[in-house]
């Protein structure tokens, strides 16, 4: 990328307020990587966090997620990558019969000179009674202290029950995220179902790819 960017990062999170965080302290603290556009920094991977968790019926804290899985995942179709990272994020959701509400959430930061153009994979099983939805969203944040965000993308994925038992039909799709250039853009995505039978041992997977 050229140097008309100054490159922040190389971590970042938005919540609740802008910051930034060394590699070391930002892996720690599990945060979003900052990314340049769809290709690899010469010294770091492009990357996305992501994060799997549900609530439980009876529990002590009831607004107190469990956390079933969190990993950062690498680019699909990114060449030159250092750092080997896994290109999807699959979860697996335990037999909890006390367990409801799994969400899974993530994304990225990035900064980019020109647009460029992402497609987000996705597979999940569509059964009976079931609600799945994927939410997508984009904006620009900006590096000034106290700027607001501006929205470029609000997109919701949500397929139709497909019906039966497990297995049963699945969903296997992608959808192609347009980003625009920024100093600083931000990328989320939000992926979660109400029903109870959901925590059953159904997968999930998401990835990211230039493809």
């Amino acid at each position: 990328m050229p140097n008309a960017i100054l490159r922040v990062g190389p971590y970042a999170s938005s919540r609740p307020s802008l910051q930034f965080y060394s590699k070391e302290t930002g892996i720690e603290q599990f945060k979003k990587s900052v990314n340049v556009s769809n290709t690899h920094w010469p010294d770091a991977d492009w990357r996305s966090m992501f994060f799997a968790s549900y609530l439980q019926v009876n529990s002590p804290d009831p607004d107190e997620y469990i956390t079933v899985k969190e990993d950062y995942v690498g680019l699909s179709g990114a060449s030159g990558s250092k750092e080997g990272l896994p290109t999807v994020f699959s979860v697996e959701w335990p037999n909890d019969g006390r367990g409801f509400d799994p969400f899974l959430g993530g994304g990225f930061f990035y900064q980019a000179t020109e647009p460029f153009k992402l497609k987000l994979k996705y597979k999940f099983w569509n059964g009976s009674g079931q609600s799945i939805s994927i939410r997508i969203v984009g904006e620009k944040i900006g590096t000034s202290s106290g700027s607001s965000p501006t929205q470029f993308l609000s997109h919701t994925i949500a397929p139709p029950n497909g019906g039966g038992s497990f297995p049963g039909p699945n969903i296997d799709d992608e959808y192609e995220i347009d980003l625009p250039a920024s100093v600083l853009g931000q990328i989320s995505i939000s992926m979660d179902e109400q029903s109870v039978d959901a925590i059953a041992g159904t997968n999930w997977t998401l990835e990211f790819t230039t493809d």
